[in-house]
């Protein structure tokens, strides 16, 4: 599953996974991100969720392969530079 959301420069989106059984989870807070990929071994059972922030996508089955059609991939220019963090909590 992958989520897509409207960010301004610097601005932080947080996604957030709760235990049914507890009130236990995970938070992930990334700045200026424009997706939140979530996978785990479907259909396969398992232990686990990833939850990953992402700067940028994987090319669709319809992708020219070609990087200057790339979707919503980051640019700059010379000499300009992008800093990307997030942040994860347990509770």
């Amino acid at each position: 599953m992958m989520l897509k959301f409207d960010v301004e420069p610097n601005q932080k989106t947080t996604f957030r996974l709760t235990s049914q059984k507890s009130r236990h989870g995970v938070s992930v807070t990334a700045t200026a991100n424009q997706y939140f990929g979530l996978w785990s071994t479907y259909p396969l059972t398992s232990d686990f969720v990833c939850i990953e922030p992402w700067w940028g996508i994987a090319d669709s089955e319809h992708s020219t392969g070609f990087l200057r059609d790339k979707q919503d991939i980051s640019r700059l220019q010379c000499g300009e530079d992008f800093l990307a963090n997030f942040k994860i909590k347990f509770f």
